[in-house]
């Protein structure tokens, strides 16, 4: 009985997992290459633009179509130039695009 006990520790001990010896399928890790990372701090960036982005269509509306008060000096003067309805219709489209660029 002692001797199956001993062959069991012996057969998983054998299945403890080693390092990676020559000829290994396991390749050590390397650093990625000079620029990897813009790409995906770009995107990540352009995410955050667009959440920031989202509540203002709405404030404007709020503000400026049905309170009556100035646009933004962002928009300039030719926001306050278009009626009321221009306006809702610019601030839908912006909606619109706001959410299908953030997908």
């Amino acid at each position: 009985m002692r001797h199956d006990q001993h062959r069991r520790s012996c057969d998983r001990r054998s299945q403890i997992a080693r390092p990676p010896g020559p000829g290994s399928a396991h390749r050590p890790l390397r650093a990625p290459p000079p620029g990897a990372h813009g790409p995906g701090f770009g995107i990540s960036a352009v995410g955050i633009a667009l959440d920031l982005a989202k509540p203002l269509p709405l404030a404007i509306v709020l503000d400026t179509i049905l309170s009556n008060k100035p646009p933004p000096a962002l928009l300039g003067p030719w926001f306050a130039q278009l009626d009321s309805m221009a306006q809702l219709g610019l601030a839908a489209v912006a909606i619109v695009l706001i959410a299908v660029c953030r997908g």
